[in-house]
């Protein structure tokens, strides 16, 4: 569906990547769809990301006030 999609994307959420093997896949498929990865530039576990087509993200963040999960958004 995503591949098909002749807009902009703005695909983002909890890809529980919690290995590198995860990770690289994610990116991976990522990359064949044409997506950039969006920093947000956090030192701790990663699970969410963001990625974006067809946009400029011009910042992101890691919402370190909310604790309702196991790591932070």
């Amino acid at each position: 569906l995503v591949a098909s999609h002749r807009g902009p994307l703005l695909i983002a959420g909890d890809f529980n990547t919690w290995n590198v093997w995860r990770w690289h896949y994610l990116e991976r498929r990522m990359f064949e769809l044409g997506a950039a990865y969006v920093d947000a530039g956090t030192p701790y576990l990663t699970l969410d990301h963001a990625f974006v087509r067809g946009l400029k993200a011009e910042r992101a963040a890691t919402l370190k006030s909310v604790r309702s999960s196991d790591h932070y958004p």
